[in-house]
This record gives C-alpha cells, structure tokens and sequence, in this order.
C-alpha cells in the first residue's frame, strides 16, 4: 500500500506541476510569436464551466484534446534526463499526454525497483541502485515502449477514443492499479523470503544444538571409557598385591 500512496502522489504532483508548466509554455510562445493564441487553460476552464450550465460536450472534447495534444517543450538540461530515464531521442517530439503516461512509468518503474532492492541495500545505495536500474530501462526505451502499451489499452475504449482526458485518466488508473497488484505480490514474495530466512536460521541452529549434544555425549562416553579403564588398572594393581 505505501508503495501505491508514494506512486499516486507523485503522479497527481506531476501533473498537476506539468499542466502548470504546459500552460506557462503556451503562454511563452503565444508571447514569442505575436499571435493571438487564446488562452488554452483559460478556454479551457471556460468550457467545463459551460458544460456544467449545458454547453455542447464536443466543444470540451476539442479543447481539452488540444490542450492535451500541445508538445512539451523543456529546456536543453531537462532534454538529457528525459533522454536517460523516458528513452526520447534527441528529434522525438512528445504531447503532454503522452509525457504524463511517460513521467507515471518512470515513477512506477522506480518506485518497484526502490521496494524489490528492500532486502539488499539501505538508504543512499538503494535510491541510486534504483535509479540506475530505472536508467537502464529509460535508455533500453523499456519505459517509452511501456507508455505506448498503456496509452493503447486506454485507446481500446472505442467510444471513449476521441477524449484524450480520459485515455489519460484510464492509462494512468491502470498504472496506479497495477501498482498497487504488484505492491501486493512484492509483500508476499517479502514476507515468504523472511520465513524461508528464518526456517534457515532455525535449522542451522537446531543442527549445531545437535552437533553440541552429539558431542557432549561424545565426551561424557569417553569420560566413562577413561574411569572404567583406570578402575580397571588399579583391581589389577591390588590383585597383583
């Protein structure tokens, strides 16, 4: 379960700071341009607003797929780490969509990693072994090529096809779900693993408790052996008296 709250978390956190951002980027470049690109979050608003008061539900599909559709565009030192942990190559271009569904994976890649690497590595060493592992997952486009699977379940909803909105929120449910199956069979593969430890533990010192008792009746025995031959050898000495 900790594991599912820390994924949740992070992944409402990220969108809520990348919708942020989209929105400032959109801002920039209708500022840049000159031209009179409208307000998107701010149309937007506008639209669910009316939707509430009977607007058209098609006029809110449009907008929030053209929010949803805008490319992400970061800054030449963040393009190097999306390069290393989401597999993008240097002239791939990414929706806010699809970079969502790519910034829930990599969460969801290394929060699983960070849990399995539980019963190797503490602290420090179990974040950067967990990094790394996520790294070469990036770099592999494991992750890219896992985003694209779980856009394209989403798209499976045929009439839900057109709302990019709800391919998100379906794509990401499913992450969250799955996360949280796998949280549950990390757990029992854990606490299996410390029963197997502890019945290991126990046997080994069931056997030495039995190697000690072998041998202390090893020793009482040969005690024995030594007072019956040295009885022995005195009877003799007093018979040959």
């Amino acid at each position: 379960m900790v594991l599912v709250r820390k994924l949740f978390l992070v992944v409402v956190l990220g969108f809520v700071l990348f919708l942020s951002f989209a929105h400032a980027q959109v801002q920039a470049n209708a500022s840049g341009d000159g031209s009179q690109t409208p307000d998107s979050a701010g149309e937007l608003a506008r639209e669910i607003r009316g939707s509430l008061n009977g607007t058209d539900a098609g006029s809110i599909r449009k907008s929030t797929n053209d929010f949803l559709s805008k490319d992400v565009q970061l800054p030449e030192s963040l393009q190097v780490l999306t390069r290393i942990f989401f597999g993008l190559r240097n002239d791939e271009k990414v929706d806010l969509e699809r970079f969502m569904i790519l910034l829930a994976m990599f969460v969801f890649v290394f929060l699983l990693v960070y849990s399995a690497l539980e019963m190797f590595a503490r602290g420090i060493a179990r974040i950067a072994l967990a990094l790394a592992v996520t790294a070469l997952a990036g770099i592999s486009r494991g992750i890219f090529y896992g985003s694209q699977f779980f856009f394209s379940v989403a798209e499976f909803f045929g009439i839900l096809k057109g709302w990019r909105l709800v391919s998100l929120l379906i794509s990401l449910t499913i992450i969250v779900v799955l996360g949280y199956f796998l949280a549950k069979l990390l757990a029992i593969l854990k606490e299996h693993a410390k029963n197997l430890e502890a019945e290991s533990t126990g046997r080994k010192i069931g056997e030495g408790a039995a190697a000690a008792e072998i041998q202390r009746n090893a020793m009482e025995e040969l005690s024995e052996r030594g007072e019956d031959e040295e009885e022995l050898s005195e009877r003799g000495e007093d018979e040959e008296d």
